[in-house]
C-alpha cells in the first residue's frame, strides 16, 4: 500500500474527527502512524515508504510538508476554529509545570517546532498556548497553503470527504468533544496580547468571531 493522501493540521485540530470520518467512509486510514511525536527528517523516508494505508491523518506531519518523500502525495490542510484549538490545548495543560502521557509528548514536540512561542511566553501557559496556535499556522501551514487543498472541519463531513476524493454517501460523523474540555469564546482570549493574534488568524481563515463547534 502506498500513502496517497495526507491530512495535516494543528494539535487538537479535529484530526481525531477526520480519522473517524475516513474510517466510517470505508477508507484504509492511519492516525499518527506515519507521523508521530518522534518524527524527524531521517525516519520520515522509511515511514512514508512503508505506509500500510492510503490515508494518514496527523498534526505531527505539519513540520514535514516539504519533505521529499511526500512528493506526489495529496496533502490536505484541515483547519479548525483557532479559538477552539486554543481552548483544547489550554485545557490539556501541555504548558503547565506538571503533565504526563500524551500531554507530555505533545508538549515536547511543540517545544521543538514552535520555538518563538516558547521564548516569548515561557511561564505564561495561556498566552503561550494562544501564540502556539498562530505560530503553528504561520510556520507550517501558511507557506504551502497555495499548493495544498484546505478544508474546515466546521464545514462538515461532505466538504471534508470531497477534498479527500471520497464519497460521503451514508457517512454521519457529528462534531466531537471527546475530552469534554471547556470552550472559551474568542472574546475571552482577545483580552490578551497573544489572543489578539488568534483573533486576526480567525478572520484570515474566514471564520467569524462567534461560538464554534466542538471538534477534536
Amino acid at each position: 500500500m502506498t500513502l496517497k493522501t495526507l491530512i495535516t493540521g494543528y494539535p487538537r485540530g479535529a484530526t481525531q474527527w477526520a480519522y473517524e470520518t475516513l474510517k466510517s467512509a470505508g477508507c484504509r486510514a492511519g492516525l499518527n502512524s506515519v507521523f508521530c511525536d518522534q518524527s524527524n527528517n531521517q525516519i520520515t523516508y522509511s515511514r512514508v515508504k512503508n505506509c500500510a494505508h492510503e490515508f494518514e491523518v496527523s498534526c505531527f506531519s505539519a513540520p514535514f510538508l516539504s519533505h521529499p518523500s511526500l512528493s506526489g502525495v495529496n496533502i490536505i490542510q484541515l483547519h479548525r476554529h483557532p479559538a477552539a484549538i486554543a481552548s483544547s490545548l489550554y485545557w490539556l495543560g501541555i504548558f503547565q509545570p506538571s503533565h504526563n502521557g500524551y500531554a507530555a509528548q505533545l508538549a515536547a514536540f511543540i517545544d521543538r517546532h514552535c520555538p518563538n512561542s516558547k521564548i516569548k511566553y515561557k511561564g505564561t501557559p495561556l498566552q503561550r498556548t494562544l501564540s502556539t496556535v498562530v505560530e503553528w499556522h504561520d510556520r507550517y501551514l501558511l507557506p504551502s497553503q497555495d499548493a495544498h487543498k484546505s478544508v474546515r472541519a466546521e464545514d462538515g463531513v461532505t466538504s471534508f470527504l470531497a477534498a479527500c476524493g471520497v464519497s460521503s454517501a451514508g457517512v454521519l460523523m457529528p462534531p466531537q468533544n471527546v475530552s469534554g474540555c471547556r470552550h472559551y469564546s474568542p472574546a475571552e482570549f482577545g483580552r490578551f496580547p497573544a489572543g489578539k493574534d488568534v483573533l486576526d488568524l480567525t478572520e484570515n481563515l474566514g471564520y467569524v468571531q462567534e461560538w464554534f463547534l466542538p471538534y477534536e
